[in-house]
């Protein structure tokens, strides 16, 4: 399958997505995320999490070792 293929399929899915009302999107959208999740990359976070021995603000500077993603870590200040 070609990236036509890909478009055009991504397309009818996103058309489809915008015919559902808002809870059945929710529903849909939430096992996709599932799925996903599962199927490698929560585990590919977590052994990332490891590596950088639980610390935050390295996981997301370093998420760019993974490939295909990239992290950085924001300081917000509560100005008063």
């Amino acid at each position: 399958m070609d990236e036509k293929f890909y478009k055009e399929w991504f397309l009818g899915f996103a058309e489809g997505l915008n015919r559902m009302n808002e809870d059945s999107r929710s529903c849909m959208l939430h096992c996709c995320a599932i799925r996903c999740a599962d199927t490698g990359v929560l585990d590919s976070y977590r052994n990332h999490y490891k590596k950088v021995g639980g610390n935050r603000d390295e996981f997301y500077s370093r998420l760019d070792k993974l490939g295909g993603v990239r992290g950085a870590s924001l300081c917000l200040v509560k100005s008063i």
